[in-house]
């Protein structure tokens, strides 16, 4: 295997490129693309590249794209006219580039060669299909139990059930081009035989059976694309297909290869042959094998590839780390396996090392750990959150920004630990959260959010609101076996009423808002991860909503249904919040991500399951020379000599080093390794390929080896502060609204304007016959009424919410006819404004439910949160700051409003009670220069900002963003446009940019 020069790279052939961690591997691609447009003057739309997941498609485009660009502008005056006409073809038509992922390649071949295939039926693609599954399990298990004698039925285990049952089929569905075998023994009688028996009769039926079902139901799972794809391809007798694709496509690039499995590869071969076909992708990177990834397909089809490629630089990590790296892995057979070897790589960037306290330090610690149980590891876990708090708080910890180009202090976000399981990764978060410094800590993770508790909760919710006349369901929903009132049943039924009226994320936020159910959520255990899914859950029941019709009972049942199918890649858990958290996640979820530090604690892999019975064990599953071997017996599933379970255990002693490179090399700075092994293993245990590289490590002017993390010596610092000095510098300012808190220091728009100079601007009643009281609380008051109105309200409506929530002040009181003239001044304004035509915005009283949000809650960052640049930015708009030097790493609010307009612009509108003597334009701009309502509304613009972009992909704030509304309330009326002061997006978005950077 030699190493790639991208300008001699062949292009016309079969080609095979191992790229290593960090070696730039979709750069390469963007290149190889390149090329092609260059020299073999291919269209875009003829060059197709296929990935792994949706997400690597939408980079895998945008990176593809930033190479054409570049080269397209740095080479403009050498180029061809026809290289030049096609590079702009390319960039003006890129979207036009096919790039897939396997199962999305295989969707458009079957729809758009239907002719060809000779497929004209019409089949639903379904995300899940585990209930159909289910569904064929339980017929099997139905009609094969009626076919047992008693005798052999009294011997089946106590807990055989249909479940049971399924784990014998996981493997056959995760690998259908299988061979389903039996150990070829007579096995005594007994119940773990018998269910041996079933397992393998449903085996050899199932994937038969469920193909059926799910022809009978005119419905496709994802592996069906493939196995389609793969039939059409292998009865392509005529190359009626073979054609039709050569004529659409020129080039094919697969992007990790290491990941395909051999249907996959000989779909590509067929389709491609003869053609510049690419394959790039790393075998000590193939850690798929429980979702059917095959490493043995990708070492098949290198064996077939004259042409074999590496990249041999590394652009990810520092170059000590690098020389590390290279040399734990330079033994003997690292990966087990004699066809995947490791190649050295160089470092292809000149990065800075790491400093403690201003000194260079080794960038890989090895801290060996000898357990008889593992029990006796929980210390170790207690020093690795030592470490981290001595490197955040006790150290001055330095590395090089390479997206501002300066040397910095570390953040918490700059910490990895890569666990084997979500388990532990929950038990590293709530460590570091109840730590003595509370410091923050999240988890990545690709679990999806209908398989979390916020799900079950959300479900148990909705079916109380749809029927909140069954005490059982509300009960559920209260999660308390008490006694009813109707009390406890009437939010429930409002809730009810408002979702039919004005959908599910009107009815769901208004029953937590009546509930206070947000804060208590917050503060339990667990917080924020749950608040987080159910604001996402939330938000895909109102999509929903858009598509099927607001209609309970239905949106109910397809709750449900996305409960039991579990969602695709848009229903992944998100993040609990980006703020400046260590990162917490599985190796598997690490993949392809890289950290300035990473701690890796647990390397080690159970030989043989411990407290399950035998057949509740899926059954072995090895490769046998060129085929895939299911085997079920009760006998191979011991670790003995040469049985399926054995040959099994060698593959996972594979898979277990390409998982212990995939930790290891994420990475940029500095690497912490627990080889944690047993002092004395037992008969059915193996030690883990990553406990036997780590073995081999012995310290050098690169690696550290330790007995504890806590014995680690740092040198001395004369920049530290003493710990008195560093704890007298946090103290939060005076003002009360300021507040610390454990984890983090807080502000928000009413503390920061508390610090400008005091401008006095006009604060006097409106002269009018009806005097409104003036004050705090009737300020909130109206805020109320405001939040809580129907847009569309009928006058009824108006009235009856102006009764219920001014009715029992004695200022509004029945009683006195000037009571009842306030309200119905109270009722006009709410009229007035309503049906106010606000420009290109339209009418509040035309806005949707679904398209408008009250009291939309932010917790933006504000870590550099910079007084001076905000006066700079807003210039005449603010008054000055008394002082420059606030201290806050967050800022928090609410705006009063969100809405999106008749334009389809995105407007914020912010309800003011305000007794002003003048409501028109002058006297509205005094009032919000005097209340620094400008930078008010430049926060909120800037919180909007970042939840938009969140939310929606490649998001154009400037385009979609109308402006900002403040409607003083007192002032509107049917005239003229007094009391409503209107800022536009453009002039907010002009200079939004540069203050996002302020907080």
């Amino acid at each position: 295997m030699q190493p790639l020069d991208i300008n001699t790279l062949p292009l016309n052939e079969k080609v095979l490129i191992e790229a290593s961690a960090g070696t730039g591997k979709t750069y390469t691609i963007g290149l190889i693309v390149l090329r092609l447009l260059l020299e073999k003057f291919l269209p875009i739309e003829k060059i197709v590249l296929i990935t792994f997941t949706e997400a690597a498609t939408a980079e895998l485009k945008k990176n593809t794209s930033e190479r054409i660009r570049e080269y397209a502008s740095n080479n403009s005056e050498n180029l061809s006219l026809t290289q030049k006409a096609n590079l702009l073809d390319a960039i003006a038509r890129i979207d036009e580039m096919p790039v897939f992922t396997i199962h999305g390649f295989c969707k458009r071949l079957l729809s758009e060669f239907a002719y060809e295939i000779g497929n004209f039926e019409e089949m639903e693609i379904i995300v899940n299909q585990r209930d159909i599954e289910n569904r064929v399990v339980a017929d099997f298990w139905r009609r094969e139990i009626e076919k047992l004698g008693n005798s052999e039925i009294v011997n089946l285990p106590d807990k055989f059930s249909p479940e049971i049952l399924r784990t014998g089929i996981e493997n056959v569905i995760n690998f259908p081009d299988a061979k389903i075998k039996c150990e070829d023994k007579k096995l005594e009688k007994n119940g773990d035989n018998l269910v041996a028996e079933l397992q393998h009769k449903m085996g050899k039926e199932f994937l038969e059976a469920l193909r059926a079902e799910k022809k009978k139901l005119k419905v496709m799972g994802f592996d069906d694309l493939i196995m389609n794809a793969y039939k059409a391809v292998k009865e392509d007798g005529e190359k009626i297909l073979f054609k039709a694709v050569q004529k659409k496509y020129e080039a094919i690039l697969v992007d990790e290869f290491q990941d395909t499995d051999k249907m996959q590869f000989e779909i590509f071969s067929y389709l491609f042959k003869g053609k510049p076909f690419f394959m790039i992708g790393d075998p000590k990177q193939a850690i798929y094998r429980f979702r059917g990834g095959d490493i043995y397909a990708y070492l098949a089809a290198k064996k077939e590839s004259k042409y074999q490629y590496t990249l041999e630089k590394n652009f990810r990590s520092q170059k000590r780390l690098l020389c590390a790296l290279n040399k734990i892995f330079n033994i003997e057979n690292p990966f087990e396996n004699e066809d995947i070897k490791y190649i050295n790589v160089e470092s292809g960037r000149d990065l800075p090392e790491l400093t403690i306290n201003g000194k260079e330090q080794k960038p890989l610690v090895l801290r060996n750990a000898e357990y008889k149980n593992k029990n006796e590891l929980n210390p170790v876990k207690q020093e690795i959150i030592r470490e981290i708090t001595h490197l955040l708080h006790e150290t001055d910890t330095e590395i090089f920004d390479k997206d501002t180009g300066e040397i910095r202090k570390i953040k918490a976000q700059d910490i990895a630990i890569l666990t084997r399981t979500n388990g532990d990764a929950k038990k590293y978060r709530d460590a570091l959260r109840k730590s003595e410094k509370n410091i923050p800590a999240i988890i990545r993770r690709s679990d999806s959010v209908f398989k979390s508790d916020a799900a079950d909760y959300i479900m148990s919710l909705l079916t109380a609101f749809v029927h909140s006349q069954k005490e059982s369901q509300v009960k559920a929903a209260l999660m308390e076996n008490k006694e009813l009132s109707s009390e406890d049943i009437k939010p429930f039924a409002e809730a009810f009423d408002i979702w039919k009226r004005y959908g599910i994320m009107r009815a769901v936020n208004s029953f937590f808002d009546s509930k206070h159910l947000w804060g208590k959520i917050l503060n339990a255990e667990n917080g924020e991860r749950n608040a987080t899914n159910l604001r996402q859950l939330i938000w895909i029941l109102n999509e929903e909503e858009k598509l099927f019709g607001r209609v309970p009972e239905r949106m109910l049942r397809r709750f449900a249904e996305l409960i039991k199918q579990g969602g695709g890649e848009e229903c992944e858990e998100k993040l609990e919040t980006d703020d400046d958290a260590v990162q917490i996640m599985t190796i598997h979820t690490s993949k392809g991500l890289q950290f300035p530090i990473v701690f890796v604690p647990d390397i080690m892999l159970a030989g043989e399951m411990k407290g399950i019975s035998v057949y509740e064990r899926t059954p072995p599953i090895y490769h046998s020379k060129n085929d895939i071997i299911v085997e079920y017996a009760i006998s191979g599933r011991k670790i003995d000599e040469n049985s399926a379970r054995l040959k099994e255990q060698n593959e996972l002693l594979e898979e277990s080093a390409r998982n212990f490179y995939v930790a290891v090399t994420r990475p940029i700075y500095r690497l912490y390794i627990v080889n944690a092994h047993k002092l004395k293993l037992n008969k059915n245990e193996i030690l883990s390929a990553g406990q036997k590289i780590c073995g081999n490590i012995s310290e050098d002017e690169n690696i550290q080896v330790v007995d504890s993390f806590a014995g680690i010596e740092y040198p001395k610092s004369s920049h530290l502060k003493s710990k008195k000095e560093q704890d007298k510098e946090l103290k939060p300012p005076k003002s009360k609204d300021f507040q610390i808190t454990p984890a983090w220091l807080q502000t928000s728009f009413t503390a920061i304007s508390q610090n400008l100079e005091h401008k006095d601007h006009t604060h006097i009643l409106q002269q009018t016959e009806i005097k409104i009281p003036a004050g705090k609380v009737m300020g909130t008051l109206l805020h109320s009424i405001f939040e809580n109105v129907d847009f569309d309200a009928n006058e009824n409506e108006i009235r009856n919410l102006v009764e219920r929530k001014l009715g029992g002040f004695k200022e509004f009181s029945k009683n006195t006819d000037e009571g009842e003239k306030r309200k119905a001044w109270v009722e006009k304004q709410i009229k007035v404004i309503l049906n106010k035509n606000l420009g290109e915005a339209g009418k509040l009283c035309e806005i949707d439910a679904s398209n408008r949000v009250a009291e939309l809650n932010f917790f933006m960052k504000a870590e550099n949160l910079d007084l001076k640049k905000i006066k700079e930015v807003m210039q005449e708009k603010i008054l000055d700051f008394e002082k420059e030097d606030l201290l806050a790493k967050y800022i928090k609010g609410a705006m009063d409003l969100v809405f999106l307009g008749k334009d389809k612009k995105y407007y914020i509108l912010d309800w003011k009670s305000n007794s002003l003597g003048d409501f028109s334009e002058a006297g509205m701009e005094e009032a919000m220069l005097g209340s620094a309502y400008h930078l008010q509304y430049y926060i909120y613009a800037a919180a909007l900002k970042r939840w938009l972009e969140q939310i929606h992909e490649n998001f154009n704030f400037k385009e979609k963003f109308g402006g900002a509304y403040y409607i003083f309330v007192r002032g509107v009326n049917e005239i003229n446009s007094d009391g409503i002061y209107f800022s536009s997006g453009k002039d907010i978005a002009d200079s939004i940019e540069r203050l996002d950077g302020s907080f």
